[in-house]
Formats: structure tokens, C-alpha cells, sequence
């Protein structure tokens, strides 16, 4: 005997409102997703699985133009990328192959740790920045947003937004007394 479950129905409002977010976000998903997967067709499924999921959501994401809720969105398409990506690699690997490329465990810990720090002390330092450039770094680095949109967003020109993020970098490098790698 089959059975269905069905969710609560969804009203015109709501479907208004994830053809919005569809609309607004669909080309910074399937971005961020063919950055990770680098195939476009596992970019539009892990773009699917996200809608499902912001569809269930839906309530927590009340503007559709707000920075939360671009990261938010942009969030759910990372993780849900690198999921179908670890299943893509579980699947194309023999047992054997996997066994021989599991990493010495002692390295993964030693860099993780240091990935760790590092991400700390950079964030630390981003939290310093004058609000202008810690904007720009932010919506940047953070939320992966171009510049042309950190500009449309800011009321300010795409070359602006480029000169405030380098500034930003060199204050972050001098601060951390080295070399951060662009």
C-alpha cells in the first residue's frame, strides 16, 4: 500500500514569492554550483534539490532582496553541491582506489587546524575594517557577490567596490604581518 505525506497546501503568496527568489538567485545558484561540481548539468540538480528545500523554508526567507537571505541561498547551494559531489566521487571509485587515496589522518587534522586559524584570524581582521571597505570585503569574500553587484547594492561604481576590497586586502595582510594569497 502506497501513501502519500502532503505538506501544507501552498498559497498564490507563496508561490509569487518562490518564483521571486527564482527568479532574483537562479544565476548565482547554478554559479556557485558549477564552481564546485564543474559539470552544468549536476549544477541544475543541485540547483532542484535547493528549491525543494527553500520551498520548505520558505518562511524564514521574508525579503527576497535582503543580504541574509543571499546568503542564506548561497549557503544551501554549497552544501548541496559538495554532497552531490561527494556522492559523484563515491560512486565513480572502485573500493580499492578509495582505499588507496584515503589521506594520513595526522596531515588532514594539522591542516584542517591551520585552515581553521587562519579563517579566524581573517575574519577577526575583516571585523576591524572601516564599515566602507568591511562592506565591500564582506558581501565580497563572504557572499560571493561580484562586483557589479556589490556596487548596484551599494549605491557605488564597480571600480570603487575593486579599489575598496584591495584596500581591504592590503590592511588584512599588513595586519596578519604576511602574504594573503588573492
Amino acid at each position: 500500500m502506497i501513501r502519500l505525506i502532503k505538506d501544507a497546501p501552498i498559497s498564490d503568496q507563496d508561490k509569487l514569492h518562490v518564483e521571486q527568489l527564482y527568479n532574483t538567485y537562479k544565476k548565482t545558484m547554478l554559479g556557485v554550483a558549477y564552481k564546485i561540481l564543474k559539470d552544468t548539468s549536476l549544477a541544475e540538480d543541485a540547483v532542484s534539490e535547493c528549491f525543494i528545500k527553500i520551498i520548505r523554508h520558505r518562511k524564514k526567507l521574508t525579503d527576497v532582496l535582503c543580504h541574509q537571505t543571499r546568503a542564506y541561498i548561497v549557503t544551501i547551494v554549497r552544501t548541496t553541491s559538495y554532497d552531490l559531489q561527494q556522492q559523484k566521487n563515491r560512486h565513480s571509485h572502485d573500493s580499492d582506489d578509495a582505499l588507496a587515496e584515503l589521506p594520513d589522518n595526522n596531515e588532514n587534522v594539522l591542516a584542517k587546524l591551520t585552515a581553521e586559524e587562519g579563517y579566524v584570524s581573517i575574519k577577526t581582521e575583516l571585523q576591524k575594517l572601516p564599515r566602507k571597505l568591511r562592506e565591500v570585503a564582506h558581501r565580497f569574500l563572504t557572499l560571493e557577490m561580484t562586483h557589479e553587484e556589490i556596487a548596484n547594492e551599494l549605491g557605488i561604481t564597480v571600480d570603487t567596490s575593486k579599489k575598496r576590497l584591495s584596500r581591504a586586502r592590503a590592511i588584512i595582510k599588513e595586519n596578519l604581518g604576511g602574504d594573503v594569497h588573492d
